[in-house]
């Protein structure tokens, strides 16, 4: 073979194994799940969150005044307010209201989806605890399912439909939630110390429960005894945020490479051992 030829062959090779390293280098960016909450501070803009790094992107101002509790049932994000009885779906902000939910108790709002059911739960906190809620994602209707202890404003649930919520305004504490009957369960102190105000919760898909406090810290709860592991901060262009309401993870997964990278990667394998195996069949045929 001329040298010529030798040349041109290991820059097509140098030049896929760039493309692979970038692709892998692309892929080990993106740390943790990615979360969705709105920073409500009267001019509520939907944030994209990478949950183990803090790092926030702002995706826009959201149409639904006091959005708070969110939630994605399939690719769908809705949102449901505090104090305004409106479901909207929020998917590309501003979004679209779905519908009135009718008159629901308490002034701070969180949402879950049971993918074991297809039932997706709205828990209000009130002056007396909390009510729980079913949301038809069709009309926005609200139907009253009972009622808990725990003052909580946000619930998650896991995989196998069984449901969370946190109490951070007054007992700093996980609870169970009953999805029959809305009754709450005490499992155990989140160990955060003093008055953390609101927050949103959600499992991702390797079941581990996220909670983002207003404040704009990140934890990881740990179910069965109720501990909270600090993560990060949420940062937007560099500064911390607070006044943070709700927490959604698309389909509980965690993120992962976009498609596009795992094209590459693919593809860049593909064609690295393509070459070697000509490689090899013209050093069969040269000898």
């Amino acid at each position: 073979m001329v040298p010529l030829e030798l040349a041109a062959r290991h820059r097509r090779v140098m030049k896929l194994k760039l493309i692979l390293a970038a692709a892998l280098t692309v892929a080990s960016l993106t740390a943790g799940p990615i979360g969705y909450a709105v920073r409500s501070n009267g001019n509520d803009h939907l944030l994209s969150i990478d949950l183990a790094t803090g790092v926030a992107t702002d995706l826009g101002l959201v149409g639904l005044t006091d959005a708070e509790g969110l939630s994605f049932v399939g690719s769908s994000l809705y949102a449901i307010g505090g104090t305004v009885n409106q479901f909207w779906n929020i998917t590309t902000p501003p979004g679209a209201l779905v519908g009135a939910t009718g008159a629901r108790s308490g002034t701070d709002a969180g949402l879950g989806y049971d993918s074991t059911t297809g039932t997706l739960y709205n828990i209000q906190r009130e002056a007396n605890g909390s009510s729980l809620y079913t949301i038809n994602f069709a009309t926005g209707l609200a139907t009253l399912v009972g009622g808990g202890s725990a003052y909580a404003d946000n619930i998650a649930i896991n995989s196998a439909g069984l449901a969370f919520a946190v109490d951070g305004l007054f007992s700093d504490s996980l609870y169970t939630v009953n999805l029959a009957t809305g009754a709450t369960t005490l499992i155990g102190g989140l160990g955060i110390g003093g008055l953390n105000g609101q927050g949103g919760s959600d499992f991702d898909s390797a079941g581990t429960l996220w909670l983002v406090l207003t404040g704009g810290g990140i934890y990881n709860v740990n179910t069965a005894t109720g501990a909270a592991t600090f993560v990060a901060n949420v940062t937007l262009d560099g500064l911390d945020v607070s006044d943070m309401e709700g927490l959604a993870i698309a389909g509980g997964a965690a993120a992962v490479p976009e498609p596009s990278t795992y094209v590459l990667m693919v593809a860049g394998i593909a064609a690295l051992g393509a070459i070697r195996r000509k490689r090899n069949s013209n050093r069969q045929v040269s000898s």
